[in-house]
């Protein structure tokens, strides 16, 4: 697996390496030998273990939007805008591993400022002791929700403060300064996928959708939902080996209910703060977590979590 992995990985930095030094027709061709020999990966590597095939699907996933975002935006690829520029072959490898392109140009994927500034080791401290609190109260759906969501924030600041370069921006915003549905997707949630989603989900569905004569308002809107239903359909497949067919069409739809309710809710308040704004947000994202949760087949906390059985595929 890891074999082919690193094949794969090395035919993209190629890619990307042609892509930086203006090579057109080897960029062309790279690309999709690179993507060709990504999504032979399953067919090379093998796997009967669901967590590792999870992860593998993850990997195909994230490279492919990697790839077929910047493939997208060749004709306007992001700028590095710190100095010095670093070499071709540096810059080359800071693509493939910095899907965040908000690193090297400045952009409004952060519309709040005041969540960039706070120091993100603390902040991991402070969900952590959160996570661990929950994990000694009853084992109810909203409480499995809740884990779920700290997890993800856990494993990914952790692999952030590692990795990360030191233009980085923010992976999260602190949780529970959520103050909306729009503000946590926008402000608050992660942004690794915001520049393959704007690139591959809402600019073509807005420019398709306005070209066939709808107005900009009500293209922008399904460019939201097309959005929240490629996330979901991300999360769906890199999923499906480890969650159940119910599960699964759940996930799909906490994603794309999210959208809706995310529209709606700025249709209606227009962006103007409210106590009832967020008292709302945060029972309807509730509600929709646990309703997901409830059909995940997830250990009653990381006590009842049997490491032995941890290789295993779905049952549907």
């Amino acid at each position: 697996m890891l074999l082919a992995a690193s094949g794969s990985a090395l035919l993209l930095y190629l890619s990307l390496l042609a892509f930086v030094k203006r090579w057109t027709k080897s960029y062309h061709v790279l690309t999709v030998v690179s993507l060709s020999s990504v999504w032979a990966n399953p067919y090379l590597a093998l796997t009967s273990c669901g967590p590792l095939e999870s992860l593998q699907r993850q990997a195909i996933a994230c490279a492919s939007m990697h790839a077929l975002g910047l493939y997208v935006r060749r004709k306007n690829p992001p700028a590095y805008a710190l100095s010095p520029r670093p070499s071709d072959a540096v810059l080359a490898f800071k693509l493939l591993t910095e899907l965040r392109f908000e690193s090297f140009s400045p952009t409004s994927v952060r519309a709040g400022a005041r969540l960039e500034k706070f120091s993100e080791p603390a902040q991991l401290a402070v969900h952590i002791a959160i996570f661990a609190v929950l994990q000694c109260l009853p084992q109810v759906a909203p409480v499995m929700a809740f884990g779920v969501l700290l997890a993800v924030y856990i494993i990914w600041t952790s692999l952030q403060l590692v990795l990360r370069y030191q233009s980085s921006p923010a992976l999260f915003g602190p949780l529970y300064l959520a103050d909306s549905i729009e503000s946590f997707w926008t402000e608050t949630w992660h942004n690794v996928f915001a520049a393959p989603c704007r690139n591959l989900a809402f600019e073509p569905t807005r420019r398709i959708l306005r070209s066939a004569g709808l107005p900009d308002w009500a293209a922008r809107v399904a460019g939201v939902l097309a959005v929240f239903g490629f996330m979901g359909a991300f999360h769906v497949y890199t999923l499906t080996p480890v969650v159940s067919s119910k599960g699964l069409w759940r996930i799909w739809w906490f994603f794309f209910a999210n959208g809706v309710l995310a529209v709606g809710e700025r249709a209606y308040w227009r962006g103007a703060k409210s106590r009832l704004r967020t008292l709302l947000a945060w029972f309807l994202v509730t509600l929709l977590a646990s309703w997901t949760a409830a059909a995940l087949d997830l250990p009653r906390g990381l006590s009842a979590l049997r490491w032995e059985d941890l290789c295993y595929s779905r049952e549907t």
